[in-house]
This record gives C-alpha cells, sequence and structure tokens, in this order.
C-alpha cells in the first residue's frame, strides 16, 4: 500500500541520516545502560569519568570525593554523562548561581535548616536527624524543608540525596554555601 511504502521509505531516510530509533530502543537502551553502571564499583566508575572531568575543566579533583559521589549518582544514572553532570556541583564556584532565586519563605526556611544542621555531627543518620527536626519544628514535611537547601547546596532543584550532597561537600563548604544563598 502508499501509506506502508511512504512509512517504510521515511524509515529508510531515517536509519541512513542516523536519526532513526526503534520504538521503545532508546529507554530500553539507557535501562540497560543504567543496570549496568549500578554494577560497577564507584572506584571504577571514578576512574572513567575523571578524563570528563578534566575535559569540562575540573583539574584534579579529590579521587575520594569522586567515589564518593559514584556511590550516591549511580543509583539514579542512565550513562557516564549522567555521572559527570551530576558531580558538577561539588566543583561549583561560590556564590553559586541559583537556577532560580530563593523567595523570601524559602530562606526563612533555609535559617532553620541551616540552624540546625550546622549543629549536627557531620555524618549521614546525624544530619537526617537535624534535617527532620528543622522540617518538624516548621510544620512542613521533609521535601519542602529540605528544597531551599539543595538550591542553595548545587544551584538547582535536581541533585544526589541531601545527606550525600552536605557530606560530600563537607561541613565547611555545605555552611559556606547557605550563609551565600542567605545573604
Amino acid at each position: 500500500s502508499a501509506a506502508t511504502t511512504n512509512s517504510n521509505i521515511n524509515n529508510t531516510e531515517a536509519l541512513v541520516t542516523g536519526t532513526w530509533v526503534m520504538p521503545n530502543c532508546t529507554k530500553k537502551l539507557a535501562n540497560i545502560n543504567g543496570h549496568y553502571i549500578r554494577q560497577v564499583e564507584s572506584h571504577h566508575l571514578a576512574m572513567e569519568i575523571l578524563p570528563k572531568l578534566h575535559a569540562r575543566g575540573i583539574a584534579t579533583p579529590p579521587f575520594d570525593t569522586i567515589v564518593g559521589a559514584m556511590d550516591a549518582l549511580k543509583v539514579r544514572s542512565a550513562d557516564m554523562n549522567a555521572l559527570v553532570d551530576g558531580t558538577m556541583f561539588l566543583w561549583a564556584d561560590r556564590p553559586l548561581v541559583l537556577a532560580e532565586p530563593l523567595s523570601d519563605e524559602d530562606k526563612l526556611i533555609l535559617l532553620r535548616v541551616y540552624n540546625y544542621v550546622s549543629q549536627a555531627e557531620w555524618n549521614h543518620d546525624a544530619i537526617m536527624a537535624a534535617l527532620n527536626g528543622a522540617a518538624e519544628s516548621l510544620g512542613i514535611k521533609l521535601g519542602k524543608a529540605v528544597a531551599p537547601l539543595r538550591m542553595a547546596l548545587t544551584g538547582s532543584r535536581n541533585s544526589p540525596p541531601i545527606t550525600d550532597c552536605l557530606t560530600l561537600l563537607g561541613n565547611r563548604e555545605s555552611q559556606a554555601r547557605i550563609r551565600d544563598a542567605l545573604a
């Protein structure tokens, strides 16, 4: 039929130009790739992305920080570029350029979160307890409490888990970024 012929011609042209994608193929390949990434040890992933970081102008990032970032990022990354993108907040110059400005309400929430987090021991459980305490004291859910914190630490609303962001950045850098966002 004419419709079948036109469809075949369009698919042939797309195949030749490299623009044809088998339906659902891209998603399936990303899932397979993500599965593979999750199986690789973090230090091997860190070795793989090191040249990509150098290509983006990150001269000599601390290897232990990259490995820690891989632990946090590999569970949600579909490819190596996503891993590299996910680490970029670690090397960002201060003050960060925020993807969107913090509202007055966000700054009040961030200040309360800062007061709690700055008093916590710097480990996952203590930080999580401080974040929960701040959210409870504000009468809001944890997600709403950490949204301005995530923005202050990474410049974006998307990032690795917030406790990983805090521990990877370290106490001093985390607090400095929060103070910058509040200024």
